[in-house]
């Protein structure tokens, strides 16, 4: 399940929705029962592949963020 909700992230992520993608994807991992671990991986992964040169960067801070504010600070 998780590969398939990357896969549609990433190809409907464009500059200037990214992160709103990304906070759908953490949403949608969350609600698959995806371990928080596992769903911070598919993060980074996200972030590696809607980053392009030239474009402000996603970044690992930016994904862990993202999971705190999806599954909560702790």
């Amino acid at each position: 399940a998780a590969d398939g909700l990357l896969a549609w992230a990433v190809s409907h992520a464009a500059n200037g929705s990214r992160h709103s993608m990304a906070l759908w994807l953490a949403g949608r991992l969350k609600a698959e029962g995806v371990a928080r671990w596992a769903a911070q991986s598919v993060l980074e992964d996200f972030a590696r592949q809607v980053s392009t040169s030239g474009t402000r960067q996603l970044d690992t801070a930016e994904m862990q963020h993202v999971i705190g504010y999806v599954w909560g600070s702790a």
